[in-house]
C-alpha cells in the first residue's frame, strides 16, 4: 500500500495505490492525519489505482470527511467519482 499527498491547484490530493486492506488500514490512517489540519482546503482522495478497499479503509475515508466538514472527493477507477460536501 502506498499513500502520498501533493497540492494541486490549491487542492490537497491524496493518492492511493495498492490494496488498502485491514492490515494496511492503520499505517494509511496516519499517513492522511494530516489532512485533518488542512482547513479551508479542499480535498480530493484519488483511488485509481487502489486495488482493493476493506470495510476499514472505507471507514477511514468517510471519517476522514465527518472530521472534515468541506467538499471532499473520492475518486475510483473509469471516471467514478463520489463528493460530500457538508451544507
Amino acid at each position: 500500500m502506498k499513500t502520498s499527498i501533493q497540492e494541486i491547484d490549491g487542492k490537497l490530493v491524496a493518492f492511493l495505490s495498492g490494496e488498502l486492506d485491514t492490515a494496511a488500514a492503520a499505517e494509511v490512517e496516519a499517513d492522511l492525519r494530516p489532512l485533518l489540519g488542512s482547513e479551508g482546503r479542499d480535498v480530493v482522495i484519488d483511488c485509481t489505482e487502489l486495488e482493493y478497499i476493506a470495510s476499514s479503509g472505507l471507514r477511514i475515508l468517510l471519517g476522514l470527511f465527518q472530521l472534515r466538514l468541506r467538499l471532499f472527493q473520492l475518486v475510483f477507477r473509469q471516471g467514478v467519482l463520489l463528493q460530500f460536501q457538508s451544507l
